[in-house]
């Protein structure tokens, strides 16, 4: 996958920008690492979010899934570790934001 798309989103990460893309990929992957069955059961384990530990691992967890598409290409950049840098809940807003654009008709989808 290359270049930006409609619902992409632009984050930084140590100064460095990456981007958020979200994809079926992404999605299978968000299921598994967070045991929820489909997009109702994601929404609702979002809303119950807190500032806790375990909504942390959470939102680390989506920002590692929806940086891993767009960064396919780029051998040299261990999304994992890139994930673990980051600060979870200064994504929060940008996480929400790509699934916000995924999901609208604004979109073309």
């Amino acid at each position: 996958m290359s270049g930006f798309q409609a619902a992409d989103v632009s984050v930084h990460i140590e100064g460095k920008a990456y981007t958020l893309r979200l994809t079926l990929g992404a999605l299978l992957e968000i299921s598994e690492k967070l045991k929820v069955l489909g997009p109702r059961s994601l929404a609702q384990k979002l809303k119950e979010m807190g500032h806790d530990q375990s909504s942390a691992k959470t939102v680390a967890v989506l920002l590692e899934a929806l940086l891993r598409p767009a960064l396919k290409c780029v051998p040299y950049v261990d999304v994992s570790t890139l994930a673990n840098k980051a600060i979870p809940v200064n994504y929060l807003p940008a996480i929400t934001q790509v699934f916000e654009r995924s999901f609208t008709e604004s979109n073309g989808g």
